[in-house]
């Protein structure tokens, strides 16, 4: 931490089987959190943006499957037979 003063408060929190500490410079400027809470959190978050790409892939196959003619499956064809499919209807 680069606080200069002393640590004024430090408060925990628990997620779940996890536990957060923070930590505050009495100038409140400044927080830092464990490393172990950081790693946590990036595999979350990455675990997170997985989840959400797939969703997406998969809601780009369900439109491709719905929308007849298109002969291209990369998101941009997709989109513009789709916007070009709903203007026609």
């Amino acid at each position: 931490m680069l606080c200069s003063n002393s640590i004024s408060k430090i408060s925990q929190v628990s997620l779940g089987n996890q536990n957060i500490d923070f930590k505050a410079c009495q100038e409140g400027k400044k927080m830092s959190v464990n490393n172990s809470s950081k790693l946590s959190q990036t595999q979350d978050h990455i675990m997170a943006e997985r989840k959400w790409r797939e969703k997406l892939s998969q809601h780009f196959i369900a439109i491709f499957a719905l929308i007849p003619g298109l002969k291209k499956m990369d998101k941009a064809s997709v989109l513009g037979g789709a916007i070009k499919y709903l203007k026609q209807l």
